[in-house]
């Protein structure tokens, strides 16, 4: 490295009137860049040299500690999908044919073993689900008595070596990245989403009909073009839905009676528990809804 940069910035002001000055704009524009210098350049490399390290604990007078990290990430929506084809099969492999499994049941219609419906969902549930486990470094917060650093100076030195000097330059770094996050870069979008408040009277809050999805205008700033977005999004509650069925099925399997007896049409035939595939169906129709959300899109 033939330099060694200092990078500072200054929050950009929140007007009455929601207008940005030139200065603000550019800072603005050169913000995502800093932050990724940072990150390249003292950020991850140190990071990663602690990771690599596997200490649980540092001390630099703050401490840094170590996680290990286990996750499990679902897809619910194509569990909920399959899940709808697997019965819609069900139901006419049971019309077509006698077995063990699926039947005519007097009374209440075509049912299949509770047993099966379990079996698939946890089939379906193990193929849409990923697994991670990764170590997480767990730096101290930011107080609110401390001041926001707003300039940082770089030395040129090797981030991956693990000491005293390096830690320190790497707090710095991810305290003026957070800063410039919060002061410049979503300070800029909470302007630009108020404008377009103003200008349309729709927002997260006041959520815009479908047939006006998206909303869309450009604004000026500084000779420059801004577009503004601002798209409706209607998502399937297929992890609550999902999960109301796995419990429901649960209960029926453990002997509960009354109202779920009721809503599945349930039957004991000999040591197996059957349910109507068409309840089934009608409880997943019943609990479907979707979640409302918007989603913004700002430019540049």
């Amino acid at each position: 490295m033939n330099i060694e940069p200092k990078f500072l910035y200054t929050p950009i002001e929140v007007r009455e009137d929601l207008t940005i000055s030139e200065p603000e704009f550019l800072q603005y524009l050169r913000a995502s860049g800093t932050q990724k210098i940072l990150e390249t350049l003292v950020i991850d490399p140190f990071n990663e040299a602690l990771k690599s390290d596997g200490k649980p604990k540092y001390d630099f007078g703050f401490k840094i500690t170590r996680t290990d990290m286990s996750k499990d990430s679902t897809s619910w929506q194509p569990i909920f999908e399959k899940f709808k084809t697997y019965l819609e099969i069900r139901a006419d492999d049971s019309k077509a044919k006698e077995m063990s499994d699926l039947k005519y049941i007097e009374g209440l219609g075509y049912c299949i073993n509770i047993d099966l419906i379990i079996e698939e969902i946890e089939k379906r549930k193990k193929e849409n689900t990923s697994h991670s486990e990764y170590p997480q470094m767990n730096w101290p917060r930011k107080k609110k008595s401390e001041p926001n650093l707003r300039d940082i100076f770089i030395p040129d030195r090797n981030y991956s070596e693990i000491n005293l000097e390096n830690a320190r330059i790497c707090l710095n770094a991810k305290r003026f990245n957070s800063g410039l996050e919060n002061e410049v870069i979503n300070t800029y979008k909470g302007i630009n989403q108020e404008w377009l408040f103003r200008e349309t009277g729709f927002n997260a809050e006041k959520i815009p009909p479908k047939e006006v999805s998206p909303i869309t205008r450009f604004r000026e700033i500084v000779n420059n073009y801004v577009l503004i977005q601002l798209v409706r999004e209607d998502k399937g509650n297929y992890p609550e839905l999902m999960n109301i069925i796995i419990a429901d099925l649960n209960k029926i399997k453990s002997g509960e009676n009354g109202e779920l007896s009721r809503l599945y049409n349930v039957s004991k035939q000999d040591d197996s528990i059957f349910i109507n595939i068409k309840k089934i169906k009608d409880r997943l129709d019943s609990l479907f809804k979707f979640n409302t959300d918007v989603r913004y899109t700002i430019i540049p």
